[in-house]
């Protein structure tokens, strides 16, 4: 049997052929949307229920804005459940909770106010996702518009947002049928596996990161972060925060990649497993090569380069929010050394794709030197112990570091040197710092931690306030130049007053034969002293 073709079928078939094609691929690609409701409130309330319904393409929520409660600040949850919240509104136990906010203030009235919430809630075709957004306290609230059904408050071609019930505290508690949202919801269509490696700090939140299947963190399809599957002995589940850094300058010293990078699973942070990927772009592999003498790969066939490609991994979260290698708190950093062969040019998506196992989960920096970066610093303290102020401060993984620099501040603002300390030998150390400061009020702190390169880093600025224990006695005048008068109440008669140096050296006893007794300083130098009574108090004597 010979088969004869039309050319004219032929190219119309081939032609249907290529737009299927492209109708497959660019449902795959990444977009981002945004669906605002009207902003004209004219009531409010703790929190609000309403419905979100796909057409169909699946969705993906990924942040939302809502019109908040004027003048208001507080932390808010968002709580989402799959159907409706019609028959739910009290059952709290058929609710997830996507996450929690740190404290959020209103932009103003009828006005979206973002929520620091990046979410990833993933929302079939055809279907009905129920959301539930409320303040945790009485502080904060949302503004909605009263309604008299439940109607669609707002839509495009993939959702609509519909329904619509008031929220009063506690949560799942009383119900005020119709109130109509305010908010603007934004999500993705496609697929988070297109979308571009972010060029700027990002930070995503999987409330549902399974423990046998794969998930993409990304903040928007401009800002792709990292992928994550759970696997091994112990598989990362649940609620996961994915964090991406990118520092403007290239880190010199003990180098890293400008890009870095922070996991931090809601449970099992220590012990989770699950193979990570991380993605980098070739300038900045480029960009650590400049200042590196061990260079990770110029291209896609370097294997060199790949061959000296090393993550270290620092358990815990970084104390700053920076990131930064000296802000993570926890000890135990480790070198991973990924399989060349899971290091990987993904040319269409112009990225380096970095894989490898993991147990446990922190911060991660790419590097090819095997020596761990630079110091810990684990903690730093202040107290007042009405002479002086105490300093403390604890580091491990203390490697190439020069010395401290004690720097105080009377504003939190302008902050002068206060002493040098050299560093002991590395692992855990103890310092101990006594500062005198010239004025009683309280007092801020932080430490400028230099390497033997000269580089540094700050930590965290503490603040030590005055020990103000009531006192029994007085003195004036002070700051005194020949005599001073110290008054004590009847208590402190026929007591003892001490009077110490700056450095806690006893120097006089003066007696309180009564209340009022004048004290000779025309013998003392210029500085500071203390007069110690016996009931505790202590009170600052400066000579002029």
């Amino acid at each position: 049997m010979h088969l004869k073709f039309n050319p004219a079928v032929l190219l119309k078939a081939s032609l249907l052929f290529c737009s299927l094609i492209q109708v497959l691929e660019g449902s795959a690609q990444c977009n981002d949307f945004s669906v605002p409701t009207p902003y004209n409130a004219n009531n409010t309330n703790r929190g609000m229920m309403f419905n979100i319904v796909t057409g169909s393409n699946a969705v993906t929520i990924s942040s939302l804005d809502v019109n908040l409660l004027t003048g208001a600040s507080d932390n808010y949850q968002l709580y989402y459940k799959s159907g409706s919240y019609v028959g739910s509104e009290t059952n709290a136990a058929a609710w997830t909770l996507a996450g929690t906010s740190g404290s959020v203030t209103s932009l103003g009235n009828n006005i979206a106010t973002p929520i620091p919430l990046s979410l990833s809630i993933t929302i079939p075709a055809g279907s009905t996702y129920g959301f539930y957004f409320t303040a945790i306290s009485t502080a904060g609230g949302v503004r909605y518009t009263n309604s008299s059904a439940y109607t669609t408050i707002a839509n495009d071609a993939n959702i609509s947002i519909e329904g619509g019930i008031g929220k009063n505290l506690p949560q799942f508690g009383v119900d005020y049928n119709y109130r109509s949202a305010n908010c603007t919801v934004h999500y993705i269509t496609g697929s988070y596996t297109n979308a571009a490696v972010t060029t700027t700090n990002a930070v995503a939140l999987v409330s549902n990161q399974s423990s046998s299947g794969t998930n993409i963190y990304a903040e928007s399809c401009t800002k792709l972060i990292c992928k994550i599957t759970g696997s091994g002995a112990s598989p990362i589940s649940g609620s996961v925060i994915a964090k991406a850094w990118i520092e403007s300058i290239q880190p010199t010293g003990l180098e890293y990649v400008k890009r870095h990078y922070e996991i931090a699973p809601g449970a099992n942070a220590g012990t989770a497993t699950g193979l990570v990927t991380l993605y980098f772009t070739q300038a900045e592999f480029t960009s650590f090569n400049s200042v590196s003498a061990l260079p990770l790969p110029t291209s896609a066939g370097d294997a060199t380069g790949k061959a000296n490609l090393l993550i270290e991994y620092r358990p815990g979260t970084s104390s700053t929010g920076t990131g930064l290698p000296n802000t993570y708190t926890a000890t135990g950093a480790i070198n991973i050394n990924p399989a060349d062969a899971n290091i990987v040019w993904n040319s269409s998506a112009s990225r380096w794709e970095v894989s490898f196992n993991a147990t446990g989960f922190g911060g991660y920096f790419v590097k090819t030197n095997s020596v761990v970066l630079p110091l810990e610093l684990i903690s730093f303290s202040g107290n007042n112990n009405r002479l002086y102020n105490h300093l403390q401060w604890e580091t491990a993984n203390q490697v190439n570091t020069s010395h401290f620099e004690l720097e105080s501040s009377t504003n939190a603002i302008t902050f002068k040197r206060v002493a040098v300390i050299n560093a002991k030998e590395p692992n855990v150390n103890t310092y101990n710092y006594t500062d005198t400061p010239k004025t009683s009020g309280t007092m801020y702190y932080r430490l400028k931690i230099i390497d033997i390169n000269d580089s540094y880093s700050y930590s965290k600025t503490i603040n030590v306030y005055p020990n103000n224990t009531t006192t029994a006695c007085s003195i004036y005048p002070n700051p005194a130049t020949d005599i001073i008068t110290i008054n004590a109440d009847n208590s402190l008669v026929n007591t003892r007053a001490i009077l110490l140096a700056v450095n806690g050296r006893r120097l006089q006893s003066i007696t309180l034969n009564s209340n009022n007794v004048q004290f000779s300083t025309r013998t003392l130098a210029r500085g500071i002293y203390f007069l110690q009574f016996e009931n505790g108090s202590v009170l600052r004597l400066i000579k002029q």
